[in-house]
Order: structure tokens, then sequence, then C-alpha cells
């Protein structure tokens, strides 16, 4: 179901009527919720929900995604999202250098600073909410793992569950590609080393992606 968030990202802030339709029917959903105090709050002492997946991906490769999809959000999905994030009028005349440029300059540590709250998340006081993270790149290397380990932390029996088909076509289930390292062959040598060096070293030693 939708409906559990409003705002913009990376500010998402919890829609209480929303959650409160989301666990009342034991439903799914899919939300970019910030993790900051008055989420954390809402989720875990005023709703106590139980557990939840934060499910992330390289924030690298994540960049490359949203860069690609980013000129239809302007023009034609969402275009108040150029108001939010302030972006420049003439933005799709740049050429791609320039736009992936601006891109880690205003999206990437956002992307980051997402992930390192809420890996920080547990340690607050307020946040009583068990998280299971789980990676993009596990759920391509492992797809039948990815999903048992989520199914151990909702305590869901394997014996009920659908495993689903590998995507027959690109596209089918996702934006674009799926690729794990499109970065490497977008970005420039010294956009990859912006990128790279943005991302503080814990990152990579708790979902094992590359340095470089």
């Amino acid at each position: 179901m939708s409906g559990v968030q409003g705002g913009a990202f990376p500010n998402f802030t919890i829609c209480q009527p929303g959650l409160m339709w989301l666990m009342s029917y034991r439903l799914a959903t899919h939300t970019h919720l910030a993790p900051f105090r008055t989420n954390l709050i809402e989720l875990g002492a005023r709703f106590k929900l139980d557990r939840m997946r934060v499910h992330v991906r390289d924030p690298r490769q994540a960049l490359i995604s949203w860069f690609h999809f980013f000129p239809s959000v302007i023009g034609t999905l969402d275009p108040s999202q150029k108001l939010h994030y302030d972006v420049p009028d003439d933005y799709l005349e740049w050429p791609q250098a320039r736009q992936l440029d601006w891109q880690i300059s205003h999206f990437l540590p956002w992307f980051i600073d997402w992930i390192v709250g809420w890996l920080d998340a547990p340690e607050q006081p307020w946040s009583g909410t068990k998280i299971l993270y789980t990676t993009f790149e596990e759920m391509v290397a492992d797809t039948r793992g990815f999903f048992d380990r989520i199914l151990a932390f909702y305590d869901i029996d394997r014996a009920g569950f659908i495993y689903p088909d590998k995507r027959r076509v690109h596209g089918d289930r996702n934006f674009r590609r799926g690729d794990v390292d499109e970065w490497r062959t977008t970005l420039s040598p010294e956009q990859m080393e912006r990128a790279s060096s943005a991302i503080p070293e814990r990152l990579f030693d708790r979902f094992g992606w590359p340095r470089r």
C-alpha cells in the first residue's frame, strides 16, 4: 500500500493515518522515510512497530539510477521536485558530465546520510524497532538467500512463500538495467574519486561495497 509518507526525500515524514491502516490490516509498504527523531519515535514509541527492513544500495550506483530517472521526474512525473531540490532552470540542457557533477554535489550526500542515519537508528533511545538491513547487491548475487533472510527475520515459513522468477527482460521489474556497478563506466575518474571519497569507511565495511 502507499500513503505512509509525506513530503519529499530526504525528509519524508510518517503519515499517521497511513501507518494505522498499514498495521491494522497487516499490509506491506515501500517508503523512503527519513531516519530522524520524529519518525523513529512514531515507529518505536507511538506505533510500537516490532520490526522493519531497510534496503540499501551502493550510493554511487543509486546516484546513476537517479541521474537517468531524474529528467522524467522533473519533466513530467513530478515537476514539483524541481522546486524541492532547487534544480537550475537549464539543467536538462547541460551535458551529462555537468549534470553528474551537480548530482554528486547535491544528491549523493543525501543518499549517504540516509543510510548512515538508518544504521544509527537502533542506538537511539526512542527507537525500539528491530531492523534488518539488506542490500541490492546481495539481492542480485543470491536472490534466494536474500529472500530467505527476510523470511527468517519475519518468522515466515518458507514453505508458504513463492520465490519470484528471475526477470525475463531488463526493465520488467525495475526502472532500468539493475546493474550493481554501472557507476564505473558512467562516471569520469575524477567523479569516481569524488563520489568514493564521500562515502564513510563504515559503509564500505558494513555492506562490502568496493572502495574504488
